[in-house]
């Protein structure tokens, strides 16, 4: 069975001109963790999430693995945090979107869609053959499919 069947197709979606501060906003009022970029013709570019932000607001020596870290410093340092963050707000999209994405096609089996997810996270975007995003496969809309098939079976 194609991914396509479980694939949502009502995608909010950020343009990569656009600014961080638009994207935290779509982030905000849609409830979302992440959004896919897409330019004015509907060409997947890469998706921008909270995570990408975030990592930003960690010094750089959290990510050396042989360096002892404490999280003692972010203590008292919320002013420098919320700088930093209005500095990200005013950075275009394409800046920080993450262009190394997995993606499926719409006819990709919902087995391999389920992989992707699991070794990738959610969400998943479908993309044709001319990378136009089509749509986003989740974590949420797979188990909701799985359950809907045994429904529509009786089981």
């Amino acid at each position: 069975m194609p991914c396509m069947k479980a694939m949502l197709t009502d995608v909010i979606s950020v343009r990569p001109d656009q600014t961080v501060a638009d994207a935290i906003h779509s982030f905000e009022d849609q409830h979302l963790r992440s959004v896919p970029v897409v330019d004015a013709d509907g060409k997947f570019h890469g998706m921008l999430s909270i995570h990408d932000l975030m990592k930003f607001l960690i010094p750089p020596s959290y990510f050396l693995a042989h360096v002892p870290w404490h999280l003692d410093f972010i203590m008292g340092a919320t002013e420098d945090k919320a700088r930093i963050l209005a500095d990200l707000e005013k950075k275009t999209v394409r800046e920080l979107m993450n262009e190394e994405i997995v993606t499926a096609k719409p006819d990709t089996p919902i087995s391999e869609a389920i992989r992707l997810l699991f070794q990738n996270g959610s969400p998943l975007p479908v993309v044709d053959q001319n990378k136009k995003l089509v749509g986003l496969v989740s974590e949420q809309s797979v188990l909701q499919h799985l359950k809907d098939t045994l429904h529509d079976k009786g089981e």
